[in-house]
């Protein structure tokens, strides 16, 4: 028989511990391939239901929110679930990491969304995602191409070229652009 990922005493945490293993299980099993570790069978995440019952607007990771954390960690599965389970996208630079284009839009109507910092964030994400419409909206909308976050390391063209993204299909558009490297302007 398969050992479960989660400890048994597990039912008897608290709602936020429960949310904070559910999310590394969920987080784990996508890394080893699970295309859904909530209902994969087996050794991988078998999360009880209250897992995604507790409160998943609660700051309580080092970046924020889970949602927060899962975008801010290149967790892109697990953003997705979230999401799926009910988090809210309602920041800038989770539509835009999401690739979710309809909100994007909503979003940039919205007061934040004309800031010209809050855009370039958004257009960071984007690119770190690999989510190439995202960061074309947004570079018409007015993002600086080559933005450096004050809490990340490099331009939205560094960031494209994480681990995890659609690399070619973002990396050569934001060189056609005319976007540069951090490495290039030393």
């Amino acid at each position: 028989m398969a050992r479960s990922p989660i400890p048994t005493n597990l039912h008897r945490a608290s709602g936020k511990k429960l949310a904070l293993v559910g999310l590394i299980a969920v987080s784990g099993a996508l890394t080893r391939g699970a295309k859904d570790p909530v209902q994969r069978s087996g050794s991988t995440a078998q999360l009880p239901e209250r897992c995604w019952q507790t409160d998943l607007e609660t700051p309580e990771g080092s970046i924020g929110t889970p949602l927060d954390n899962a975008i801010g960690y290149a967790c892109w599965h697990v953003a997705r679930l979230l999401v799926q389970r009910g988090a809210k996208v309602d920041k800038l630079w989770h539509a835009a990491a999401l690739g979710l284009l309809d909100r994007l839009e909503e979003l940039l109507g919205g007061p934040s969304g004309a800031e010209p910092e809050a855009v370039s964030q958004a257009f960071w994400h984007a690119c770190a995602a690999g989510q190439r419409r995202a960061a074309e909206l947004l570079l018409n909308r007015g993002a600086d191409l080559n933005w450096v976050p004050d809490y990340a390391q490099g331009t939205p063209l560094d960031a494209a070229g994480g681990l995890g993204t659609r690399q070619n299909n973002v990396i050569g558009w934001l060189r056609d652009q005319g976007a540069q490297s951090s490495e290039q302007s030393k």
